[in-house]
């Protein structure tokens, strides 16, 4: 136990994991019951709350509830299953290479890969620290072993394609298995994709109790696996979603379809964190506008604060600072610095943060015109960000240049990332730095029923329509450009149609990385879910499959998409369901129909206006009752119902 600041051993960060490395449960989820080693429990991971960013590393396994050795935190060889009294028999042929101290993420798509070969066949495939002479074939996992193997050097192409991004291979020479990626995460995603050459398993919504399908096998014939490459369009996927920071049912399930999440490490490294990084999570360092200025050390003045109806907001926590202030910049960069001077070992991005506000600086200095590098002059047009949001954008990314200078200065290959949002999403009047990274959000007053390539009315915040916005994103700054969605709806929906061209757009301009707010698939639904919208899952697990795929390749079909979707979902139910689709599609996708649709609109707006008065409920009801009747899945079958 470590008694500082009075801390009793209860509050210590565990992690629990079962024989095959499967992480179970930690002991700081929102899930109380957590809080108690798991019965099945093999092993426990200690982590010291107070501790460096890094501590994670020196972190070791211990049995829960066995008393023996772990071999693979011991560096030791043989079976893991080996050391366990009364161990299982039922092996699965073939066994999982892992080298000692492999990275946790290597470690973690090893666990992944057992886990679901358990799933299809009942049998375990073993994991070990060295390959077994009679072992029918060897799985082996991580960059290394090919390096070895001299797959590197024989395929240079190989390694080019793969090189900086999350890309995946999966070579097979003899009776050597390797699967890797030039990171990794394209390890992690290696090895997803050699469950899919072996197997027809597919994890199509974030929940194992209602959401797999598979054909059940005796065992699964890796040792004539075929070499599979890819590397995704995008260098960037990932998701967020709110209350609870840790679901690992969605995290597994995310992984499953290519893409991540984003975390903060914090230099009290905990559980939550270790579960982050194991998982391949994209790493951020930074803070929000206000917080570079006045949570890093600097005596805050009064003059600072932003200015609003003539007060300064003395301790306000949302909207910016002052920022025609040259000592708000100063502070900015300042404080960049120090968060450089210390980073964790291994970081992805430097954020530049937004607060979820409209509100800015109205003081006399920061509603002056602005001189642009370029002798032009952008003057304020209104005080209020919602009636002039392209001077505030101007402004703001004026500050995030210095931001990047300071970060390039030091880490000339690290991006800085912020969100192109409310006053931000117009294209500023000054040239960006080659650092910044924008995550673009057409958020909210643009239809996600089309894409926003057809969207050219002005609309509210928007008076030069989203279609020439994005335009302009795509023209002058295609370096930067990235999305921002918020696909996490229940009410019915047909996006992937839409998504899948504004991903186009993005990516034919050279976009960095697309992101979605999403929801996970349990009974802890957060405040972001907006009442219904906690039933997500329920109603359009379809399209989250979709958008996913999307994600990593935007030019599939989506129709092929959404066919084999329900082929592999619902079996003999699918035809049915095709004509579910088919008649909802019908106003839907028409273009004359004026309806629109965001992640905030109203559920029973949608019914309304897409089934009731097109008079379509009856029809689409005794669609979802066949295909119920018909599937001999039990999954599809309870998702249906």
């Amino acid at each position: 136990a470590d008694t500082r600041k009075g801390v009793h051993s209860e509050c210590m960060n565990r992690i629990w994991y079962d024989r095959d490395l499967r992480e179970l449960a930690m002991n700081n989820s929102r899930h109380l019951e957590t809080y108690q080693c798991p019965t099945n429990a093999a092993y426990v991971r200690f982590l010291i709350p107070w501790s460096r960013y890094d501590n994670f590393r020196e972190c070791r396994l211990v049995p829960a509830r066995f008393y023996t050795s772990h071999p693979y935190a011991s560096g030791k060889g043989g079976k893991f299953a080996d050391r366990f009294k009364g161990g299982t028999t039922n092996w699965h042929p073939g066994e999982v290479v892992l080298k000692p101290g492999a990275d946790c993420r290597e470690v973690f798509a090893a666990a992944e890969l057992v886990r679901e070969v358990k799933t299809i066949t009942g049998k375990r495939l073993p994991i070990v620290n060295a390959p077994t002479i009679n072992a029918a074939f060897h799985i082996r996992i991580g960059r290394a072993f090919a390096a070895e193997a001299g797959i590197l050097d024989r395929e240079p192409k190989l390694a080019a394609k793969l090189k900086g991004t999350d890309g995946y291979a999966v070579i097979r020479k003899g009776k050597d298995i390797y699967a890797f990626g030039d990171t990794p995460r394209g390890t992690i995603l290696a090895t997803v994709k050699l469950l899919e050459c072996v197997s027809d398993f597919y994890w199509w919504r974030p929940n194992r109790d209602c959401g797999l399908s598979f054909t059940p096998q005796a065992t699964l014939d890796f040792a004539h696996v075929k070499d599979a490459v890819d590397v995704p369009v995008f260098p960037r996927r990932s998701f967020t979603y709110g209350g609870n920071p840790c679901s690992p049912a969605y995290d597994d399930w995310a992984v499953r379809h290519y893409f991540f999440r984003g975390y903060h490490p914090p230099r009290a490294f905990t559980a939550q964190h270790y579960h982050a990084k194991s998982h391949g999570f994209y790493a951020q360092i930074g803070d929000n506008f206000l917080g570079l200025v006045f949570n890093h050390g600097a005596e805050a003045k009064e003059e600072w604060w932003p200015m609003i109806n003539k007060q300064r907001q003395i301790g306000t926590r949302v909207g910016q600072p002052c920022y025609s202030n040259p000592e708000v910049v100063a502070e900015t960069v300042r404080s960049v610095n120090t968060i450089l001077d210390d980073p964790p070992e291994e970081w992805d991005s430097f954020c530049f943060d937004y607060s979820d506000s409209w509100l800015c600086c109205e003081c006399p200095e920061c509603l002056k015109p602005i001189t642009l590098p370029d002798g032009r002059v952008q003057e304020c047009k209104h005080m209020l960000a919602t009636k002039d949001p392209h001077f505030r954008s101007t402004r703001t990314y004026m500050v995030a240049n210095e931001v990047a200078k300071a970060v390039a200065s030091r880490y000339p290959d690290k991006p800085v990332t912020m969100l192109a949002y409310i006053y931000t999403a117009p294209k500023p009047e000054v040239k960006l730095h080659p650092a910044i990274r924008v995550s673009y959000a057409t958020y909210d007053t643009t239809t996600m029923r089309f894409p926003t390539r057809e969207q050219d009315r002005p609309v509210l915040y928007a008076p030069e329509g989203w279609a020439q916005r994005t335009e302009r994103w795509c023209r002058e700054e295609p370096q930067a450009i990235g999305m921002y969605e918020y696909f996490f709806t229940a009410a019915p929906a047909m996006f992937a149609e839409a998504a899948a061209t504004n991903l186009q757009q993005m990516a034919d301009a050279g976009g960095w990385g697309v992101h979605s707010q999403t929801q996970w698939d349990d009974n802890w639904k957060s405040a972001e879910s907006f009442g219904k919208n906690s039933q997500m899952w329920d109603i359009n697990a379809m399209d989250q499959v979709l958008i996913a795929a999307l994600f990593w390749n935007p030019y599939q079909d989506v129709d092929a998409l959404r066919s084999e979707f329900l082929k592999r979902v619902y079996g003999e139910g699918a035809a049915d369901m095709e004509e579910y689709y088919r008649l909802f599609r019908q106003r839907w996708f028409d273009r004359s129909y004026p309806a629109w649709m965001n992640c905030h609109t109203p559920c029973p707006d949608v019914y309304t206006r897409f089934i009731i008065e097109p008079r379509i409920e009856q029809k689409l009801y005794d669609c979802i009752t066949r295909a119920s009747r018909k599937t001999s899945s039990a999954a599809a079958k309870r998702h249906l119902e």
